[in-house]
């Protein structure tokens, strides 16, 4: 039995690839000596011949229909070109024939079912480097590199759904941040926004978008590295190390404390947003000061490691005590707007019962010492944190109350919602 038919107007064909074997190839890929490309597929059999179906197709409809982005009937249905019959007469009869067709022409019992598709893993960018091809590039740019490589079962093509990949982004950063903060400074702060000096040395860029299932590269803003350690690669360093703890490793408890609340809370949420992706993940980082590193996490251990995590930083409420200016309240709708002296951080909520009476009775523009707490949530659709924020407390730094309430020298603006200091 004869696949391809000889001396027609299609030219030279040679198969590529096979995609459905059945007693011999029924659909397949194939290619002319003139570069260019079919989609064949069996339409039917008879006594003395067998008839196909041949549709022209471009480098990016192969790729499309390979991964199952076109399904197959859609190729032949919407070809981007005529489609051909191909007459191929069974061993010792008559020569081929090949013939055009109308898409109109084309008979349901020749095509495919119409949910059949192809599910091959076929890469649509450029393939991501290796640990030691990092980390020269990293050497070469003077910055650390990193590689987030996310398996995504239900994709064959190079693509990822945008808010999925966006949390995943917004999480990495996030321990970024807190990594760094690490290295900048034994104590930094576990509430509020982080320093600026922290998150400009942490920041980084998204600078590659390459293949072997969907791979994120990440590279510091600056060029740091190039005189000596940075916090962003030390924090680069210290992940891709604590991926690869095993689960069963005593240390890593103790490990995940060392990070802090803030830090120990942003790692828990990385993992949680790698775990959404139901597939295997590894991290690579390349480094002028480092060399290479590389961290396997297969989906099991992921889904594992959330839950572990959960258990070692159930989250407390994080205290806040500054001096604070009193911008804003409202005691019917118990909310509160104060401003970090120090910082100028501002920081609006909700009033805590104990403090009910004290905000009711305090004066705008005056300073206070306040105590607040923060509990860190997370938005699931994009995954952004967000700090909920409560006062607890609210004390004259002169320790008069003030005999009129704050309601009646302000309008809190009833129809804003309060924002979080971030």
């Amino acid at each position: 039995m004869s696949w391809l038919p000889v001396g027609s107007f299609l030219g030279e064909l040679e198969i590529v690839e096979v995609f459905v074997d059945y007693d011999g190839p029924r659909i397949f890929s194939c290619r002319s000596a003139t570069e260019q490309s079919y989609i064949a597929t069996w339409a039917s059999e008879g006594d003395d011949h067998d008839l196909w179906l041949y549709a022209p197709v471009s480098p990016t409809r192969l790729t499309a229909v390979r991964s199952g982005g076109v399904k197959l009937r859609d190729a032949f249905l919407h070809a981007e070109g005529f489609v051909y019959l191909a007459n191929l007469p069974h061993a010792g009869t008559d020569g081929d024939e090949v013939k055009t067709l109308a898409k109109s022409d084309i008979l349901e019992d020749w095509l495919p079912d119409a949910d059949f598709g192809l599910d091959i893993d076929t890469p649509t960018t450029d393939t991501a480097a290796s640990p030691l091809e990092l980390e020269r590039t990293a050497v070469q740019e003077g910055r650390t590199r990193l590689d987030l490589r996310v398996h995504l079962p239900e994709y064959f093509r190079t693509e990822a759904p945008t808010r999925r990949i966006g949390g995943i982004l917004l999480a990495l950063q996030t321990v970024l941040d807190n990594f760094s903060a690490l290295e900048i400074d034994d104590t930094p702060p576990q509430a509020g926004p982080l320093p600026s000096s922290i998150t400009n040395a942490a920041a980084s860029d998204l600078v590659s978008l390459t293949a072997a299932s969907f791979v994120l590269g990440i590279a510091s803003t600056d060029g740091q590295d190039l005189f000596g350690g940075s916090p962003f690669s030390s924090a680069v360093d210290h992940l891709v190390t604590l991926a690869g703890v095993a689960l069963e490793d005593v240390e890593l408890p103790a490990s995940v404390s060392k990070l802090q609340p803030r830090g120990a809370r942003s790692y828990r949420q990385l993992i949680r947003e790698l775990s959404l992706t139901n597939g295997d993940v590894s991290i690579t980082a390349g480094s002028p000061n480092f060399g290479s590193r590389i961290a396997k996490l297969s989906a099991e251990k992921l889904q594992q490691l959330t839950k572990l995590l959960e258990g070692i930083t159930a989250q407390e409420p994080v205290e806040i005590r500054s001096r604070m200016v009193l911008f804003a309240a409202n005691s019917n709708r118990k909310r509160f707007g104060l401003r970090d002296v120090e910082t100028d951080v501002e920081y609006q909520g909700t009033v805590s019962e104990a403090a009910d009476h004290q905000v009711s009775r305090a004066t705008l523009g005056d300073e206070y010492d306040a105590t607040l707490t923060e509990i860190t949530t997370y938005e699931g659709a994009t995954g952004e944190s967000k700090f909920v924020y409560t006062l607890e407390q609210l004390v004259h730094v002169n320790g008069e109350p003030n005999d009129e309430p704050a309601d009646a020298l302000t309008a809190w603006r009833d129809s804003a919602p309060p924002q979080s200091a971030h």
